[in-house]
């Protein structure tokens, strides 16, 4: 597991070992998630992408099933359930 602070780290970081799943907030302090959501589904086709954002609807996201809109707050019960 990797855990970035920035969107810039992750995508970086992403790279050297091509995740089976990503959790991408949308806030992040360098951009937001959502900008790069098309770019992930492209990049790691295998990958599940959880997007974590305070808003249900965000704008121009791909439709893709393997990427899911998950609203804040956000529990361990809820990452638990997604991830199994």
């Amino acid at each position: 597991m990797v855990v970035s602070h920035k969107l810039s780290d992750g995508l970086r970081e992403a790279l050297d070992f091509y995740p089976d799943i990503i959790f991408l907030d949308n806030n992040l302090p360098d951009s937001q998630g959502w900008t790069k959501a098309g770019y992930l589904l492209e990049a790691f086709p295998k990958a599940d992408i959880f997007l974590i954002s305070a808003y249900k609807s965000v704008p121009f996201l791909p439709e893709d099933p393997r990427l899911t809109i998950i609203e804040k707050p956000l529990s361990l019960k809820t990452i638990e359930k997604l991830i199994s």
